[in-house]
């Protein structure tokens, strides 16, 4: 120190004396040895198990809430309502969804044929909110629709909300270019969800492991998040073992839908990974 307060602080030319220690006397050689234990144990041990307790629990851009086990899976829109109209299927409509899945976490993913802003955020956003996890849409514009939602599986109620919050502030939150049903009404963006239904749904914080709790998530819960103003949808879902899923309620554009979607199994060209992120 002597040295160094020589040469940075006062500026002065300073000839530094070498120091070899003696690693052989007792109190420096287990010196070292406790010091490299502990360097192992946080960098291999600490860190390595909260790396992993993040992928399992936590995973980066994919939502870490699980969703409605009942309606997980990729499903066929059967039928398709619009404010009492039966559309039928034809890939060319810009109304009609072609096909939905309901991911593992709180995601409901749909494709309708109309043209859809890119988001080219990278799935970035707040790390801890669900909502702004958007990695689903990244880079994709063919269609593909994705709502995060706030599940009452009490009253068998979804609460959606758009995650394409680019293509919101846009003006192209993907109305199909036939007026069906008259102009989009503003939905109102306070208190849509009941104080009973959040009752039910519960605190969207505690809905993690307790192993991956942390101090940030606490703090970004309860700070007020600046929100855009989102789409949203409240449909109510019936079934009975998932296989065939009814949908009911009102859409993004206050138009009433009937939507009835059969599952079915998607085969991939690729085998399905054995490292899986999350657990849901």
């Amino acid at each position: 120190m002597p040295y160094l307060y020589n040469l940075l602080i006062r500026e002065r030319a300073t000839v530094h004396k070498r120091i070899y220690p003696d690693f052989t006397k007792p109190g420096l050689k287990y010196t070292r040895l406790v010091l490299k234990a502990l360097t192992l144990i946080i960098f291999f041990g600490v860190l390595t198990y909260t790396e992993y307790i993040n992928f399992k629990y936590g995973p980066y851009k994919q939502p870490s809430t699980a969703g409605v086990k009942q309606l997980r899976g990729n499903y066929h829109v059967t039928e398709f309502k619009l404010n009492g109209q039966d559309i039928p299927y034809n890939q060319l409509d810009t109304v009609r969804w072609q096909e939905a899945t309901f991911e593992n976490w709180t995601t409901l993913t749909f494709k309708v044929n109309q043209p859809v802003v890119i988001d080219p955020s990278n799935g970035g956003g707040s790390p801890m909110h669900d909502i702004q996890r958007t990695f689903e849409i990244t880079g994709v514009a063919g269609g593909q629709r994705a709502f995060h939602y706030y599940a009452d599986t009490i009253d068998k109620v979804l609460y959606l909300q758009d995650k394409n919050a680019v293509a919101l502030r846009r003006g192209r939150g993907g109305r199909g270019n036939r007026n069906r049903c008259g102009d989009a009404k503003k939905q109102p963006q306070d208190n849509w969800i009941s104080k009973t239904a959040w009752q039910h749904i519960g605190d969207e914080k505690m809905m993690i492991d307790k192993r991956a709790w942390s101090t940030r998530r606490d703090r970004e819960f309860a700070q007020k998040q600046r929100e855009p103003k989102r789409n949203r949808m409240v449909l109510k879902y019936t079934t009975t073992d998932g296989s065939r899923v009814i949908l009911t309620g009102i859409n993004e554009h206050k138009d009433s839908i009937y939507i009835v979607l059969d599952r079915y199994n998607r085969n991939y060209i690729l085998p399905k990974s054995t490292l899986v992120a999350g657990k849901y």
